[in-house]
């Protein structure tokens, strides 16, 4: 059923794709049609020419082989039509048809001429349009040949509505695995659904409105990290070594950092595996010795950027120290002197706060929530973590230091949402372990509240922390000049840092999904 195009409507729509004049989209119209059509209409067979394409306003469209097997979804705001016959100008081998009912604007490859001749203003929106359709195009070619347990995650995350469209049978298609299999894995993942990154997957959760990255050598990172902890005898026994490519350590880094340069990253990631080994090794510890060893961290640390001089000792502590040691070495000739007193103090503060944690965990004595508020950015890394924000980007940006202080508050409400989607995502690890350094554990016991309420709890302050930020964010934003553009770069880093901790800890390693 054909519809009447109401310009101010299509602008206000059109806007969210790139920012037109209202002149030009009431000229636009002239060139436009557009439809109301039922689930199950089928716009087009194979053997047919692609002489049209359609923009999704409502609803949605796909795109099968004459085999019947699902190519592609279209959803809102996507173009939706057969790309490679499009511009080939050629027959389609493909279906197209209305999954959803759907509300389109139709272009004919005559209209399209026309509006490109007579409303040249237009030809950036068109060209934005064909940007957006190729690299849709190449996203659903990327996830059609990904493993089904890679897909799915991705899927949920960009396409929660994708599910309540397609069915097992055409998910299965998609994915080109058979259906059994797949329903296997659902099946695996509702075994799992007490894990929180689940639930985090399932109900989108930590929808965050700026994306994470990945720095582009990742691979490149984690190889050497490897390689470096393979030298300094970090992996203990064999399920240590074992376990280090499912935890993906060293990706943590590459997702806080995706622009750092290639030394920093590479040293960054081997600086964490270091610091994920000390954690992990302090829960093995029985109780009784797990402050002695973080006792004996400090003095290492201590001696090694205070004097230079890597304590002798023997046994597991021995190699942490002479780990940290040749990081040290490293780190000297990669930053500023600025950085290097900054690192001093943030490691000191950190291993401080791990001592006090252990203690705490040797004692059975459980912290109060506002201690354990006060604490938690230190023995968690997370203010490590935004402090390396500096050591990142101060070779292409000097400007940071300069800047660091009048984000304060910024800060803090990153850090605040840092530490609580990690508490969510990492309690049930935590709960087996007996550890009550977690607000959700703190909840249950303080304020005598169930487990599910204190998931609930943290899950709303979580939300009102996001609205926090966002509110700062704006602000920050708009007092813009070309004199911020250094604090700019150092809010986007933060970003990253928010966005990227849930994206490591859902998608890129084992660490929470098992518990």
């Amino acid at each position: 059923m054909k519809m009447i195009i109401d310009p101010i409507s299509l602008k206000s729509f059109l806007d969210e794709i790139m920012s037109i004049q209202l002149k030009d989209v009431i000229a636009l119209v002239e060139y436009l049609e557009a439809e109301k059509l039922k689930k199950g209409t089928v716009l087009r067979k194979p053997g047919e020419n692609e002489d049209q394409a359609y923009l999704v306003m409502e609803g949605t469209l796909a795109l099968y082989c004459p085999q019947k097997r699902l190519i592609r979804p279209f959803f809102r705001k996507e173009v939706a039509f057969d790309m490679d016959a499009y511009f080939s100008k050629s027959p389609s081998d493909n279906y197209l048809i209305v999954k959803e009912n759907a509300k389109l604007i139709k272009v004919s490859r005559r209209a399209e001429s026309s509006i490109l001749n007579n409303l040249t203003q237009l030809k950036a929106f068109s060209q934005a349009l064909i940007q957006s359709a190729k690299g849709s195009n190449q996203k659903w070619m990327r996830i059609s040949q990904m493993h089904y347990s890679k897909a799915l995650p991705l899927i949920k995350k960009d396409h929660h509505h994708f599910f309540k469209v397609f069915n097992s049978f055409e998910t299965a298609s998609l994915l080109q695995v058979n259906r059994r299999t797949l329903s296997r894995f659902s099946s695996q993942l509702f075994r799992s659904r007490k894990s929180f990154s689940v639930k985090a997957l399932e109900e989108n959760i930590f929808n965050y409105p700026f994306s994470s990255e990945c720095h582009p050598q990742v691979d490149h990172v984690h190889s050497f990290a490897l390689e470096w902890a393979i030298q300094h005898k970090l992996f203990f026994n064999t399920k240590t070594r074992l376990i280090f490519d499912r935890m993906k350590m060293p990706y943590l880094s590459c997702r806080l950092y995706p622009d750092a340069s290639l030394e920093k990253a590479i040293w960054i990631g081997k600086f964490f595996v270091w610091l994920f080994f000390m954690d992990d090794f302090t829960d093995k510890l029985p109780k009784g010795q797990k402050e002695k060893f973080w006792e004996k961290i400090v003095l290492g640390v201590n001696s090694i950027v205070c004097k230079n001089k890597t304590p002798r000792g023997s046994g597991k502590i021995a190699l942490f120290w002479n780990a940290f040691g040749n990081l040290w070495d490293e780190f000297t000739s990669l930053a500023s002197e600025k950085f290097t007193e900054i690192f001093k103090e943030s490691l000191y503060q950190y291993a401080l706060a791990n001592r006090w944690e252990a203690k705490n965990l040797d004692k059975g004595s459980i912290p109060s929530i506002a201690e354990y508020a006060k604490k938690r950015p230190f023995f968690s890394g997370g203010n490590l973590a935004l402090d390396f924000s500096r050591f990142v980007l101060e070779d292409v940006a000097p400007g940071v230091y300069k800047h660091w202080n009048s984000l304060a508050n910024y800060k803090r409400a990153a850090s605040n949402l840092i530490f609580k989607s990690n508490d969510l995502l990492s309690y049930q690890k935590e709960k087996q372990l007996n550890d009550y350094h977690n607000l959700l554990s703190l909840l249950q016991i303080h304020q005598n509240l169930t487990e599910e309420e204190a998931i609930n709890a943290v899950i709303i302050e979580h939300s009102e922390d996001l609205k926090k930020f966002l509110e700062i964010d704006r602000q920050l934003s708009e007092a813009y000049t070309l004199k911020t553009q250094d604090k700019m770069l150092l809010m986007k880093n933060i970003k990253y840092q928010i966005a990227g901790a849930v994206e490591w800890s859902i998608f890129d390693t084992k660490r929470y999904i098992d518990f």
